[in-house]
């Protein structure tokens, strides 16, 4: 399903797959087996294929069926095994429909595993976040320094803020990133 709507997306806009493969910095051949099925992307993957389409992440989950309520058992989740995390979105999807549900907000929550980091480098969101820790521990890292946040505690980054998450501990962390826009 991701790669149905990655490649409507890419045609939409007139590009081929060489096209999009220089925009991501990834080979038209891993573009063409992702848009196939054949593969699933990386996180990294998907953030590059997002920005160079200009389109959320989670556009790749949408529905045309509009839901308001966003239930448990049929939230999209992620698992990036290359990074060892999970996020789940519990955002309602978009609406792939005219004039359907388009929230202005984004909710994910992220489990990391022990001693897990979010990305292999620091990245940004195209929009403000705020970070809540729910359960253990987590580092805030960014180029200036980290902030080490414990259950309860949270963040604000203003958009364009270099970071990534980490979990310093031996058990699963847990976090709310909540976010201004659609960005994942």
């Amino acid at each position: 399903m991701v790669g149905q709507v990655i490649r409507e997306h890419r045609k939409r806009q007139n590009l081929t797959l060489q096209a999009l493969a220089q925009l991501t910095g990834l080979t038209s051949g891993a573009l063409s087996q992702i848009e196939r099925g054949a593969v699933d992307p990386s996180l990294s993957a998907l953030r590059r294929i997002s920005k160079a389409l200009n389109i959320s992440m989670n556009v790749m989950f949408a529905d045309d069926n509009p839901q308001y309520i966003s239930r448990r058992a049929g939230r999209v989740k992620a698992f990036f095994s290359d990074v060892y995390v999970d996020y789940e979105f519990l955002t309602p999807k978009p609406s792939g429909v005219e004039g359907g549900l388009k929230p202005k907000i984004e909710v994910v929550q992220v489990a990391l595993r022990p001693d897990a980091r979010g990305n292999e480098t620091f990245s940004s969101h195209d929009a403000d976040e705020c970070f809540v820790v729910t359960r253990g521990s987590i580092e805030v890292e960014m180029p200036s320094g980290s902030v080490l946040l414990d259950e309860g505690d949270s963040i604000y980054l203003v958009e364009g803020t270099m970071h990534r998450l980490h979990n310093p501990t031996a058990s699963e962390a847990v976090g709310l990133s909540i976010l201004s826009d659609m960005t994942y």
